[in-house]
């Protein structure tokens, strides 16, 4: 008879020794839940094509803004929502195996050890090409960085 593993309780990003560490979603999330939203894992450190707006610029703002009005939504809400001209409708937010974003993301989320959190990220479409990157453990989005030129996974679509 093997020994019985601890319970991982729903949430939760620590590992007890020897465990493997849980991937990002650990329940299936709910799509009636509301989005909440944690500034843990919150990338400030980093100096690049991707760094946090100063306080009190339009960026930072329109970041703010954009919290406070996707908090007040469910998942589904979220997850329904779409972009593009009528013939070409596409999901205005969703979600990216993390071998799919760029290759300074990939290493920079090796750097902060988040690979070990995570297999996916997941990328709210702000305006243009204004994006905000993350990842979901149930119903929390972890933001990770502001993206404001569509450099984390770049593409010939904005």
């Amino acid at each position: 008879m093997s020994p019985k593993r601890p319970k991982v309780k729903a949430g939760t990003l620590t590992k007890a020794a020897g465990e493997r560490q849980p991937k990002a979603i650990l329940r299936p999330p709910g799509n009636d839940r509301r989005l909440v939203v944690s500034f843990q894992h919150v990338d400030r450190a980093f100096d690049g094509a991707w760094s946090w707006p100063a306080a009190g610029t339009h960026d930072a703002w329109e970041v703010l803004d954009f919290l406070c009005e996707i908090s007040r939504l469910t998942w589904g809400e979220i997850l329904s929502q779409e972009t593009g001209p009528s013939h070409k409708r596409h999901k205005k937010h969703h979600s990216y195996s993390t071998e799919t974003v760029g290759s300074t993301a990939q290493a920079r989320l090796a750097d902060l050890r988040l690979n070990e959190v995570t297999d996916e990220l997941f990328r709210f479409r702000i305006s243009g090409p204004k994006r905000l990157w993350g990842f979901r453990v149930e119903d929390v989005f972890h933001v990770l960085w502001w993206d404001p030129d569509h450099m984390v996974c770049p593409s010939d679509k904005t």
